[in-house]
């Protein structure tokens, strides 16, 4: 694979990362967890609340490292392990849409094609030598 192909792979899956950010920044409005997560006890509204904070994060450091740091993520071996994180990232979000949100169309499907789509662009670059 050339390794132009795999930079523009690994910055495709930073836009989509940049889109995921923004929509789980977006969360406590889009699904009104002010009133809704109140049902939860205070330890579960926290954690709740504490993971959606850390996604975003790691999000966030998945986009940076695609955009500032493209050549180092397919040259060195952290980079290509942090390749493979961000991809087994995406695949995992995959594997609870089955294990958690039960399968309904079309909702999963959309949820499973714009997971794979970056789990793909992070993971190949990783499989494929440079030309």
């Amino acid at each position: 694979m050339k390794t132009q192909t795999k930079l523009l792979l690994i910055r495709i899956a930073g836009v989509l990362s940049v889109i995921f950010t923004l929509f789980h920044t977006a969360f406590y409005w889009i699904f009104k967890w002010a009133q809704d997560l109140n049902a939860l006890n205070p330890a579960n509204k926290a954690i709740l609340l504490t993971l959606n904070v850390v996604v975003i994060l790691l999000l966030l450091y998945s986009v940076v490292l695609s955009f500032g740091y493209t050549q180092q993520l397919i040259q060195t071996a952290i980079g290509k392990s942090l390749l493979l994180f961000f991809s087994g990232f995406y695949m995992a979000r995959i594997v609870c849409e089955f294990v958690y949100f039960g399968f309904r169309m079309p909702t999963s499907i959309m949820v499973i094609a714009i997971c794979l789509i970056p789990a793909i662009c992070f993971g190949l670059p990783v499989f494929f030598k440079s030309k």
